[in-house]
């Protein structure tokens, strides 16, 4: 090398030392600059909140942005895979609650970044979290007592959408929820939906994935299809259901024997009918030598009877809306109108849960018309004593007078001995211009 060169280079060096000390690279301390097409890698713990049975089990899923290594580390409340004190996580994310309650921490951790976590709360707490029947239990409050997880802080900053599920129609009844269903292979936390397609399905209620089971009631090639609201409402089609009707009203579950009882009704070669299905909750598969043919008779000479003294139960004008009531081993179905298209009155009809054998049968207007039982889609409540409860719409009301039609009333029942009977009822003093003005009390729970 030249005498030049070496000048050069000399200056060179003592020059990107003199740049390096103000932030090039050199000994000064400060960091080198970052890359700026680098991305941070960030975890994401979903749900971000849950509430679990002691013993039970919770799934979690983490997504790793950032990296192409989707790898994470579960621990609770810091400790890894977390304890029999704490609760254990496994490496796929399912948690399995400790025997007593208490908070915890869920964390997932990057194996690509080890300081790229991510958080999620959960309470360990003593209560079944399924909901076997409409609102929660027989008051039909929709009170759950023992909530821990919804706080107005918690939904104001975690509530939101997770992922949905599609479904081939309608949805009018209530998702029933079950834990811990051996399904599918596994053990799973259920979600139970039905449709106006007359479809009942059970999906995961905790990953988006393709449904557990699914049946169908329809079978168009023989002739049996849904009812089309043109053929069972009003010219004005006002009980809004849509372009068919199925299924409407909320199931019941009997966790005892695993069953769900769905009323189902089809229109088969211009017939229409009505059924109760009882269906296993792992397979969907039909039980108890279901389905069970939905029929009636009643003495009477109101609306719709034969001539004879008798009210015959007229399927295609009688609406099945309010949600199924299972209460001492039997299940209890009731019925209203569609859009007051006569002939249609209130029905109460009551069956054996393990032979779907009809037991029973209530007529709220059997020498009258109308007082159906739709009651904005509530099912019958019922107290620890065994007494049901029942309001009805507009329709004939002559109890005052010594009769048996209950139009607008509120109605306290006693089932025993293969029979109804009222104990008590409830009608307001200004029925009759209830009655005229389409104002019934039977359209709430």
């Amino acid at each position: 090398m030249s005498g030049r060169a070496h000048v050069a280079f000399a200056l060179l060096a003592i020059a990107c030392l003199e740049i390096g000390l103000t932030g090039c690279g050199g000994t000064s301390g400060q960091q080198p600059k970052q890359d700026p097409t680098a991305v941070a890698v960030t975890v994401q713990v979903s749900p971000s909140s849950a509430s679990v049975k002691l013993g039970h089990f919770q799934p979690f899923t983490a997504a790793v942005t950032g990296s192409t290594n989707q790898s994470v580390l579960w621990s609770v409340d810091g400790i890894p895979g977390g304890s029999a004190t704490v609760g254990s996580i496994s490496a796929s994310g399912q948690y399995v609650a400790p025997g007593a309650r208490g908070s915890h921490s869920i964390t997932a951790t990057s194996v690509a970044s080890s300081g790229s976590t991510n958080s999620a709360s959960v309470d360990v707490v003593d209560v079944d979290f399924a909901v076997l029947t409409y609102k929660y239990d027989m008051t039909r409050a929709g009170l759950n007592s023992d909530e821990t997880t919804l706080t107005p802080a918690g939904v104001s900053s975690q509530f939101g959408k997770l992922f949905s599920y599609t479904v081939d129609g309608l949805v009018f009844a209530q998702p029933l929820y079950m834990e811990n269903i051996n399904i599918g292979g596994g053990t799973h936390n259920v979600i139970f939906a039905a449709t106006e397609h007359d479809s009942v399905y059970a999906f995961d209620a905790d990953s988006n994935q393709a449904p557990f089971w699914h049946v169908n009631f329809l079978d168009p090639a023989n002739g049996v299809t849904t009812v089309p609201t043109s053929i069972a409402n009003d010219p004005g089609g006002r009980t809004g259901l849509g372009p068919e009707v199925g299924i409407t009203g909320t199931p019941v579950i009997d966790p005892s024997t695993n069953t769900l009882y769905v009323s189902a009704m089809t229109y088969e070669n211009q017939q229409a009918v009505h059924r109760l299905h009882a269906l296993d909750v792992s397979t969907g598969a039909e039980k108890f030598g279901g389905p069970r043919v939905i029929t009636a008779t009643v003495a009477g000479n109101g609306d719709g009877n034969d001539g004879a003294g008798h009210i015959p139960f007229p399927s295609l004008t009688q609406n099945q809306r309010s949600g199924l009531l299972l209460l001492n081993g039997v299940v209890y179905v009731q019925f209203a109108s569609f859009s007051d298209v006569h002939p249609y009155h209130g029905w109460l009809l009551a069956y054996d849960a393990l032979t779907l054998q009809q037991l029973g049968v209530f007529n709220t207007s059997p020498n009258g018309e109308g007082a159906g039982l739709w009651q904005g889609g509530a099912a019958p409540a019922a107290d620890d004593n065994g007494n049901i409860y029942i309001t009805s719409a507009d329709g004939t009301f002559d109890l005052d007078m010594g009769g048996s039609d209950y139009g607008d009333t509120l109605l306290k029942l006693k089932f025993a001995g293969n029979s109804f009977s009222v104990l008590d009822s409830f009608t307001p003093f200004n029925q009759g211009c209830l009655n005229f003005y389409d104002l019934d009390i039977g359209s709430g729970g």
